[in-house]
Order: C-alpha cells, then sequence, then structure tokens
C-alpha cells in the first residue's frame, strides 16, 4: 500500500520548510492539507489507513488523525503528532517515503500544504 501522498508529495519543499525551523527536541503537530481529485475520495480514505498501520511502527510516531472538510469534501487535513522535529525529519528522510511518493501525484490536485506547529501552554 502507498502512504507517502498522506504526509505529502513534495519532500524537497517540505525539507526546505522544516530545516528552517532549526534542530529542536520538542514535540511537533504536523497539519497536511490536501485536495484529491473527483472521485478519489475514497482511495485517499483507505490509503490513510495504510499510512497508521505504517507509522505505528516508526519511532518517535504519536499519532494521526483524519479530517474531511464538510463543506467540500475533496479537502481533507491529516493531523499528526510527533516526540521531536528531528524524528519527523527522519520520516521524512525515510527510504520507505520516498519510495511511495508518486502515488499521491495521481490523485491530489495542486500542491499540498504543510505547517509545523508546537503547542504552546499557557
Amino acid at each position: 500500500m502507498n502512504w507517502t501522498f498522506s504526509i505529502g508529495y513534495y519532500p524537497i519543499f517540505l525539507d526546505k520548510y522544516i530545516k528552517h525551523l532549526g534542530k529542536d527536541y520538542f514535540m511537533i503537530n504536523v497539519g497536511l492539507y490536501y485536495r484529491v481529485k473527483k472521485g478519489h475520495e475514497e482511495d485517499f480514505e483507505k490509503a490513510f489507513q495504510g499510512v497508521i498501520n505504517f507509522l505505528k511502527t516508526f519511532p518517535g510516531f504519536i499519532d494521526a488523525k483524519l479530517y474531511k472538510r464538510v463543506d467540500d469534501p475533496q479537502e481533507y487535513l491529516i493531523y499528526s503528532e510527533w516526540d521531536s522535529l528531528d524524528t519527523f525529519r527522519r520520516f521524512i528522510s525515510s527510504r520507505e517515503y520516498k519510495d511511495t511518493t508518486g502515488y499521491g501525484k495521481s490523485i491530489l490536485e495542486g500542491m499540498p500544504k504543510h505547517k509545523v506547529l508546537q503547542e504552546i501552554n499557557t
């Protein structure tokens, strides 16, 4: 099962984005925003299950959830939690990640958007 598209199929873009954040070891959350081509919504949702199965074996992965936009069923958010920015970097540099980037190109519209966040407790 291909799973990379759920993390993004532009690893170079994402890697440059991550690098400017610095090498920190705080827990992070990653918001991955996608627009799926019409008729491929079920494919995307099924592939997400494969993503979760793989990520559960990846050291430092905590959790991920899939959300579908209520007023536009072609738009999705995958919200994932990682024990550190370094762990997430290792994931997007992994062979498995790089081997499966093509699948997303076939079912996604446009370039995905990614946001790396740190929780702020006040």
